[in-house]
């Protein structure tokens, strides 16, 4: 019940970060270092998200559910907006920032 609860809100809270992320994408990619800052913010949303869901509960099921949910936001950020898989994914700090936003919503839950 705790794992389909916390998966539901992952999943709620990517395609809810990932289309806002995706409509706002090349205003955020002007501004130099916003976008990477945006990833890490989401990672952080996401994963206090899914902490509050399952009332503060720990688990390595709930890290795996929330670093899930920051790369299906990119992914959705991507299908809004395909701009956002032609000036990230040659960018490899944006994939380590991409990371680091999925460590940060593991951490959330550790």
């Amino acid at each position: 019940m705790i794992l389909a609860r916390a998966a539901g809100a992952g999943v709620l809270l990517a395609v809810a970060t990932g289309s806002i992320w995706g409509l706002m994408f090349f205003d955020l990619f002007r501004i130099p270092f916003l976008p990477w800052i945006a990833v890490v913010g989401i990672g952080y949303l996401i994963g206090e998200g899914i902490s509050v869901s399952t009332n503060r509960r720990r688990g390595r099921y709930l890290q795996y559910i929330a670093g899930g949910g920051v790369v299906l936001s990119y992914v959705v950020a991507g299908f809004v907006s395909p701009l956002v898989f032609v000036f990230t994914i040659p960018n490899i700090f944006f994939l380590l920032m991409l990371g680091v936003g999925a460590y940060i919503a593991a951490s959330r839950v550790r």
